[in-house]
């Protein structure tokens, strides 16, 4: 039997979270192409957070502020605050301090996020954010 090192096990946990995301805004802020919306059908613009492995949107507020989750080179998941136009100048990255995993899952009307963190040890803890973002 294969062990496993403690970190893999917590990195392995981090990356099965992205997919428990809401699949139909994963896909509508993941997507690349810009679909031209016909009467009565929804237009989906492309979010794509600059410098990253792999990305994905979790919730968006009224104001059209999303956040969700990205993992960096180094293997990390931050968490991320994004305002329109979706721009690479308009990505805030969210992390608890100390702690190596931060998701966003999801943002109030005033700003307010939250979502959970995972510590080395793979204990996750609740998280909440307010403007201006850490």
């Amino acid at each position: 039997m294969k062990t496993m090192r403690p970190y893999a096990e917590l990195i392995q946990k981090s990356r099965n979270l992205l997919l428990l995301a809401p699949l139909t805004l994963f896909f509508a802020l993941a997507t690349t192409l810009q679909v031209p919306a016909r009467a009565g059908e929804i237009q989906f613009t492309p979010l794509t957070v600059p410098n990253q492995v792999q990305d994905g949107g979790s919730a968006i507020n009224d104001l059209g502020v999303a956040v969700g989750i990205y993992e960096g080179a180094n293997g990390v998941r931050y968490g991320f605050v994004s305002t329109p136009p979706y721009s690479n100048k308009s990505f805030t990255t969210v992390a608890a301090a100390g702690i190596p995993h931060t998701n966003l899952w999801g943002i109030t009307l005033e700003g307010t996020v939250t979502g959970n963190s995972i510590d080395m040890s793979g204990v996750y803890h609740g998280t909440v954010s307010q403007p201006p973002y850490r």
